[in-house]
């Protein structure tokens, strides 16, 4: 008897419904980490992205192979009730395409995962191939809002930022 009345008194306390997100809650300034691995490369890379309320992306980037690859892509609503996204991180040439992302409640980071392009070739392979396929990869993304950052892009960079702290326990 008394498990009935707890579901029933459950059942009316309101629950927080979860903010819906649109592609405008990207659109500014973030802090990006990408950790990949390509077949048997591993690399870290770290960019400063802008993204526009349409989800164009653009910015800088440096990895820890000293390259600076030039981001761009897009992002796409996925499920907007919970605050998912998908798209695409095309960095230098290497095409991320991220398969599953998500944004926080509070809309400041998104955490995703995605599978990196094998890419393909125009020259017709030969018999047996001479060299062995790319072999396609996986990837993971972070990202974190910049305070005041709606516009623009920088060059944060690996090993770029800021940060603060007050030093109490």
């Amino acid at each position: 008897m008394k498990v009935v009345q707890l579901a029933a008194l459950a059942s009316l306390v309101a629950v927080p419904a979860e903010a819906a997100c649109s592609l405008p809650n990207l659109a500014g300034r973030w802090t990006a980490t990408v950790f990949a691995q390509n077949g048997t490369t591993v690399t870290t890379t770290g960019c400063d992205l802008a993204i526009s309320s349409t989800g164009a992306v653009t910015g800088t980037c440096a990895d820890s192979a000293a390259a600076q690859p030039v981001p761009t892509g897009t992002a796409t609503v996925l499920n907007a009730q919970k605050c998912m996204f998908n798209g695409t991180l095309t960095l230098g040439t290497v095409v991320h395409t991220i398969n599953l992302a998500a944004m926080t409640n509070d809309k400041q980071m998104v955490a995703g995962i995605g599978t990196i392009d094998a890419g393909t070739s125009t020259t017709p392979p030969t018999t047996p191939p001479t060299t062995p396929p790319t072999a396609a990869g996986g990837f993971q993304l972070t990202m974190v809002k910049q305070a005041g950052g709606n516009s623009g892009t920088g060059g944060a960079g690996v090993g770029g930022g800021s940060g603060s702290g007050s030093g109490k326990k």
